[in-house]
């Protein structure tokens, strides 16, 4: 393993506990509490899925940015999305259960959008970063780590939310997400940039008709 892998594994611990609240339970029981219909719950859980489709066209940017460049970007703009999803149930009491699904629906479609794009670059850093020799000791490690936020996450918020589910409640569950999101990207800052691969003659084009 190259120096400072335990960076890249701090990164997806906190990295997962962050998306494990706003794209999972705690935000579907969010909108149940608006009293939101079977479509906008839908909406919700397809929202991840759907965007991660961006990914194609924007992989041909990735080697053009860099790959921690293109990363960190994408991922800091998804942090300040995350603020915004915890200031949305903090909102006056006055406003109105359908403007909150509004906002809270906007703030993820741009969210899972700057996701949707900037993930395509994790990978082939990680690829280049890791020898070939020990990636699927990496990988290994790092979806136990992965799981075992997503587990942990998912039962502190379910144990929380079991005893407080006002608006300050999800407020302060997506709070945490934030702080986790920001925690992430002092991580990800720590992973060394690496160059792309060479060419191999193609210019990187799609036929896509």
């Amino acid at each position: 393993m190259p120096h400072g892998v335990g960076n890249a594994f701090a990164f997806q611990v906190f990295n997962t506990m962050s998306y494990a609240i706003v794209l999972t339970t705690p935000m579907l029981l969010y909108f149940k509490s608006l009293e939101a219909s079977a479509t906008v719950l839908g909406i919700v859980a397809a929202l991840p899925a759907l965007m991660n489709i961006l990914q194609i066209p924007a992989a041909r940017f990735v080697e053009q940015i860099g790959y921690r460049a293109f990363v960190l970007r994408g991922w800091s703009l998804r942090s300040v999305f995350v603020l915004g999803m915890a200031a949305v149930p903090l909102l006056p009491a006055a406003l109105d259960a359908a403007t909150r699904m509004a906002l809270m629906l906007f703030l993820l479609f741009a969210y899972n959008t700057s996701r949707g794009i900037s993930v395509c670059g994790f990978l082939p850093w990680i690829t280049q970063w890791i020898p070939e020799n020990v990636r699927g000791l990496y990988i290994s490690r790092d979806q136990m780590f992965s799981s075992v936020a997503t587990v942990g996450t998912m039962l502190v918020t379910a144990s929380y939310l079991r005893h407080a589910t006002s608006r300050v409640a999800f407020g302060g569950v997506f709070a945490a997400s934030f702080v986790a999101a920001m925690v992430s990207l002092l991580f990800l800052q720590r992973i060394p940039d690496v160059p792309p691969p060479a060419r191999t003659g193609t210019d990187g084009r799609v036929p896509w008709k």
